[in-house]
């Protein structure tokens, strides 16, 4: 599970505080998070984390929490619940954005979109 990342000039990693995730810098608590633990950044294809360059000079990852969803009657594949919060580098401020549910269990890229969409630009 990833939860390093070198980011914004600083060796950042994911932890938890009272159930909800936390970015840290080593127990320093950088950005709190509103999404539950534990929780992971967003992997590029390669399976490190994927850190999205956007428009304005800044820099995003993305933290995920996936939790199994209660099964439907008649359903093959198990379904989930995932909950993606990003944080932004933006002038040298880190900034945590909204809360994006889906209905995924998290396989394969994410869309740009869930990197953006939690910030006013």
């Amino acid at each position: 599970m990833l939860t390093q990342v070198q980011f914004a000039g600083q060796a950042l990693q994911l932890g938890e505080r009272d159930g909800r995730c936390v970015l840290l810098r080593g127990e320093t608590l950088v950005v709190p998070l509103a999404i539950s633990a534990p929780c992971r950044f967003s992997p590029d294809r390669r399976g490190k984390v994927r850190i999205e360059p956007f428009n304005r000079g800044s820099r995003i990852v993305l933290v995920e929490h996936v939790r199994p969803a209660p099964r439907m009657a008649g359903e093959e594949r198990p379904s989930c619940i995932r909950e993606s919060q990003a944080v932004r580098e933006i002038r040298g401020v880190l900034e945590a954005g909204t809360v994006i549910p889906s209905s995924s269990c998290g396989h394969g890229p994410t869309d740009q979109k869930l990197f953006v969409a939690g910030f006013e630009w």
